[in-house]
């Protein structure tokens, strides 16, 4: 029975994998929370559930990210924010938790097979990926998200850094969708090295995260989540998140100000 950890399970991307997922009587899930509580009202019976084990605490605490990520077949970290803001450091903060936990399970064990690791990334920070869309979008979009691409960008370092120059040997794998909405799986989903599905639901996105854990003979590092199915419209309130990010992005000062005077 193979056991896969999800790191963010409260998110819409860890919602949408714990149901994928348990489709499967045969899979066991590890799920790192934050907030058990927030879990249960999200699953109210999954306390009950045999093929779930819950690890609350500090994304912080080794030793607990350890135990979550011990024997297990593939990790999902799917930690993220949907807020761009200054000095964010999730995506960097999960990566080097990771990292050390896997140093420690291996400094336990020598002999320990370690888990594939799927990182949850974007279309944006791949060229061969957003090489197709206007100059201008991508120019927008990239600022407007600047802060969560930036701390995405130091994750993804501190991953390269040890798959070039560690011992660990660790698999990992980059999932790099493009917009995405909520919604269940909305078509046939595959993968690809240089395509990416414009808009996609979060439901195709653990699609595409399930089967580049799952496929063992999945030669891409870095994935692009195509859909083959009724091309989506772009996520409602797109505009204000975007130009909010452009906000915290040139502007911080002012947005510091707006939140100290409540107006945000």
């Amino acid at each position: 029975m193979p056991t896969f950890a999800i790191l963010g399970a409260t998110g819409l991307t860890g919602q949408q994998l714990v149901h994928t997922l348990l489709q499967n009587p045969e899979n066991k899930l590890n799920l790192y929370v934050r907030s058990r509580s927030k879990l249960t009202k999200l699953f109210p019976n999954i306390t009950e559930n045999k093929q779930v084990r819950i690890f609350q605490g500090s994304m912080n605490d080794i030793k607990l990210v350890s135990a979550c990520l011990d024997s297990t077949k593939v990790v999902f970290s799917v930690l993220a924010s949907n807020d761009s803001r200054p000095g964010m450091t999730i995506a960097r903060d999960a990566a080097a938790t990771i990292l050390s936990a896997l140093r420690n399970l291996k400094d336990r064990d020598s002999s320990a097979k370690l888990p594939r690791v799927v990182v949850l990334s974007s279309a944006s920070m791949n060229p061969l990926l957003y090489a197709n869309e206007p100059w201008l979008v991508h120019l927008v979009v990239f600022n407007a998200f600047w802060h969560m691409y930036y701390d995405l960008g130091e994750a993804i370092k501190l991953y390269i850094k040890e798959i070039e120059g560690g011992n660990l040997g660790i698999d990992i794998r980059f999932v790099e969708p493009g917009a995405l909405k909520e919604g269940d799986v909305s078509g046939r989903v595959s993968l690809a090295r240089d395509k990416v599905t414009d808009v996609v639901t979060y439901g195709d996105l653990a699609q595409a995260m399930v089967q580049t854990g799952e496929d063992e003979k999945l030669e891409l590092r870095r994935v692009g989540v195509v859909v083959d199915g009724k091309k989506l419209g772009l996520p409602p309130g797109i505009a204000l998140t975007v130009l909010d990010g452009l906000a915290w992005s040139f502007a911080p000062w002012l947005m510091r100000s707006f939140q100290y005077l409540g107006v945000i």
